[in-house]
């Protein structure tokens, strides 16, 4: 049986199958992201880290670490609709928009120094 990793808060599904590891959003069923050859053997634990951040995987005596760029944009998706309710007080509209900031943040960072390693 191929390894399963719920987010604690349901926003992503990693699934590892062989050497890959899928992303999908429980919303929809929708495939995210896929990453194929993570290792060199069949992947047989894979976790997310508590804060939900990092996705860790297992397989052929290693550990790879990996940013969990799915759940950061669920992230971004689910608070935009959050804002959108009249009954947030100004201190929840206000952690939910610094919590949007850091989402941001987090993936120019990760995407740009993706994008310096590509070039």
């Amino acid at each position: 049986m191929d390894p399963v990793e719920f987010l604690t808060d349901a926003r992503v599904i990693a699934v590892a199958h062989g050497t890959s590891v899928s992303w999908f959003r429980p919303r929809d069923s929708h495939l995210e992201e896929t990453m194929h050859d993570l290792h060199a053997s069949p992947i047989n634990t894979i976790k997310f880290s508590k804060d939900g951040r990092y996705l860790l995987t297992a397989g052929d005596r290693h550990v790879r670490v990996f940013h969990n760029v799915p759940g950061y944009r669920e992230l971004l998706v689910d608070h935009s609709e959050t804002l959108k309710s009249p009954k947030l007080s100004q201190a929840q509209r206000s952690r939910i928009k610094e919590q949007i900031e850091e989402a941001e943040t987090a993936l120019k960072s990760i995407l740009g120094a993706v994008q310096d390693v590509a070039d």
